[in-house]
């Protein structure tokens, strides 16, 4: 890594040297040189920023807010996240700008702000859930919604662990479930043709209000989410074809209250969450919703906690 970073370095090509330092940075970062990795973040952006690398510039920022955060030096941490926002923006990376949205969240969290990081957080889903409900491919599903699983994990942690609000845990985390498995359901066909080669008038509107979706403010943005409910109903009626009509509908997750309504007064509904270092379990009956947290560590005993 040093050689080619010294390689571009001579030949001045900034481009190259700036994914080079990050590289470096994120090789630092996990072998515990939080110092080095820190400073060669910065050199990256620097770099970036020389050739208006607006992606790399996003990327680069992005990581130095994570290691910022985890020094606990939230100011520059909160600088660096709203860089990296800047920069996604301005390219309209839709997978860019929900992480960097995401990131200034954790930060705003880390500072207490919760309400400030539940808004930030349901911009960044309300973003992923666009971009997974006018994506027509399952495997395009999974990709997107693999690489965005961090985004509704910490959106599910603040809602169960801050804003003491188990019902929204569930929605957040049913809400990316349900939609993968119902999609998974929907679109696959055994006789499926191949894909078109130039996008369709209504893929074109669709990733218009995509773009238009990632500057919009809360009011905007609600708006462009009801058009975009539109098309996607639009565009499922046509990849259905002449599945049956069950199979044509856009399909929402279970609502907190209608589950509960289901459930019998001996029964209880459990979804789990496992991540590491932190697990969660939901308990839905038909009265009480808790969120209980368990933590297993190599040097601590089980942990678990109810709220």
């Amino acid at each position: 890594m040093e050689d080619v970073l010294g390689i571009s370095h001579k030949r001045n090509a900034l481009g190259y040297e700036s994914e080079a330092l990050l590289e470096l940075a994120k090789l630092e970062e996990r072998t515990g040189q939080d110092t080095e990795a820190i400073g060669h973040f910065r050199q990256a952006v620097a770099a970036a920023t020389k050739v208006d690398g607006h992606n790399l510039i996003s990327q680069a920022d992005l990581e130095l807010s994570k290691a910022l955060a985890k020094e606990k030096r939230y100011g520059e941490a909160e600088s660096a996240a709203k860089e990296s926002l800047e920069a996604s923006r301005a390219i309209g990376d839709k997978l860019l700008v929900p992480r960097s949205l995401a990131q200034l969240a954790a930060v705003e969290e880390s500072k207490g702000k919760y309400q400030t990081a539940d808004h930030l957080f349901n911009e960044a889903t309300d973003i992923v859930e666009a971009v997974l409900s006018t994506t027509t491919t399952a495997n395009a599903k999974s990709s997107v919604a693999g690489s965005m699983e961090a985004i509704f994990l910490g959106h599910f942690e603040l809602a169960a662990m801050h804003l003491n609000s188990p019902g929204k845990a569930f929605m957040i985390i049913e809400g990316i479930r349900g939609r993968s498995i119902a999609d998974s359901l929907r679109f696959t066909k055994v006789n499926r043709g191949p894909e078109p080669a130039s996008l369709t008038s209504t893929e074109k509107e669709i990733s218009k209000l995509q773009l238009r979706l990632l500057r919009a403010g809360a009011r905007e943005r609600k708006q462009l989410l009801t058009d975009l409910f539109s098309l996607e109903q639009r565009a499922i009626e046509i990849e259905a074809g002449q599945d049956p009509p069950w199979l044509r509908r856009a399909v929402q997750p279970i609502s907190l209250t209608r589950l509960q309504k289901a459930l019998k007064g001996d029964e209880a509904f459990l979804e789990y969450v496992l991540t590491d270092p932190v697990s969660y379990c939901l308990a839905i009956s038909r009265e009480h919703v808790e969120c209980s947290a368990w933590q297993v560590g190599a040097r601590s005993e089980n942990k678990l906690t109810r709220f």
